[in-house]
């Protein structure tokens, strides 16, 4: 009796095993990323996005808010990301949609150098044009006037200029570069039901944040504005 319970356990165990091996072998893909594992990231770099914005702020004005949302999450970022991977890969894998992009060059160095700098540069452009969409966009269709660089010297319209686009573009390039595959690959070895769990609940939670703030911008031509602290840092007093 005790060796068909043993022999009915390990056959229970095998069979859950299984089961989470054929989850994990027929996960949806999208250019051979996990949808869920790419879905979650996006989340993290909108989370990312939140913490950017507030570190600026504070060094700039000495002011950290939330950003006109109620969770830290600031989906632009999330959503700039997803679609520029889905659009152009990576740096060591860049696509043109779903033509790849190989440089060839002498050596190997200069070649993915070369492919870097090509995917800096479409980086570059998404995100200023981006900036200037977004921003005039609001401003015609809310009247609302948001960030502002006109003080940074080389901007363009109030919504971009160079040395930010420079800024944003290096650090999401250099993230791409490095540590986009291991972020991927340590998302994707959460159970697969929990990732998409996780990746359903805070896509749908951040985007709905972003819907409440849209609205509220479009009834009173200004976005909703829930904490707001302000430090007196040494480096802004007169």
């Amino acid at each position: 009796m005790d060796k068909e319970t043993k022999s009915l356990n390990i056959d229970t165990a095998i069979n859950k095993q299984n089961a989470v091996d054929e989850e994990n072998v027929t996960a949806k893909k999208v250019f051979g990323v996990n949808v869920y594992a790419l879905i979650l990231s996006a989340c993290i770099v909108a989370f990312a996005g939140f913490v950017i914005e507030n570190v600026f702020r504070l060094f700039c004005i000495g002011v950290i808010d939330d950003r006109h949302r109620i969770f830290p999450f600031i989906a632009e970022y999330g959503i700039a990301y997803f679609a520029i991977f889905l659009l152009f890969g990576t740096p060591k894998n860049l696509r043109i949609f779903t033509k790849k992009i190989t440089i060839t060059a002498k050596n190997e160095k200069t070649a993915a150098f070369l492919q870097t700098a090509l995917y800096f540069l479409i980086v570059f452009l998404c995100i200023g044009l981006g900036e200037i969409t977004v921003g005039l966009t609001v401003e015609k269709t809310m009247g609302i006037k948001g960030w502002n660089f006109s003080n940074i010297p080389l901007h363009i319209t109030r919504y971009t200029s160079i040395p930010t686009d420079f800024a944003y573009t290096s650090a999401f390039t250099v993230f791409m570069h490095l540590f986009f595959d291991k972020m991927i690959d340590g998302l994707s070895e959460i159970s697969p039901k929990v990732l998409k769990i996780l990746a359903i609940v805070l896509t749908t939670t951040i985007l709905f944040d972003s819907l409440i703030m849209l609205c509220h911008g479009m009834m009173y031509n200004k976005y909703p504005s829930y904490w707001r602290i302000v430090l007196q840092l040494k480096h802004l007093k007169r």
